[in-house]
């Protein structure tokens, strides 16, 4: 593994059971509330979630990253492979800084407690965007958890 890959973990419990913290997400209609942190009117574009199909990861503008779906278990876990960057809609060839980078995960764990849901997220990321991932990734998740306990 690439010396600068870091693996950054995220916790928070919801006051949710976790088809409903599922359910808020991942469906196209939840995703852009609680990544407005990352980018406002953000969405994402897939064939289905399934594993190996891809999945672009969009900016309004058209810019993001394209990965695949590495493994998938409803309700409880989702995990990316990153391949990739996107411009204008399109997929970015792997090369430069992108190379360094692609193939990193991101995964989200939903674990079902008596109080709720707990989730954790671990995400590989790149060192230039740890201290990005670290400002954006709790408020993203607070956002989550207030959609998920309404």
């Amino acid at each position: 593994m690439n010396t600068l890959i870091k693996t950054l973990e995220y916790k928070i419990l919801i006051n949710a059971n976790s088809a409903k913290v599922w359910e808020m997400l991942w469906q196209p209609e939840n995703y852009p509330k609680w990544t407005a942190p990352f980018s406002e009117g953000g969405f994402y574009k897939t064939e289905g979630f399934v594993e190996g199909n891809r999945i672009h990861l969009l900016t309004s503008k058209g810019e993001g990253m394209y990965s695949v779906f590495d493994k998938i278990i409803e309700n409880k876990f989702l995990r990316f492979k990153h391949l990739g960057e996107l411009k204008d809609f399109e997929e970015l060839p792997i090369e430069g800084e992108v190379a360094l980078w692609s193939g990193c995960i991101e995964s989200y764990e939903l674990i079902e407690l008596e109080s709720g849901t707990l989730l954790v997220v671990i995400v590989e990321t790149f060192e230039p965007y740890i201290e990005h991932m670290n400002n954006l990734f709790p408020k993203a998740l607070e956002v989550l958890k207030t959609i998920s306990e309404c």
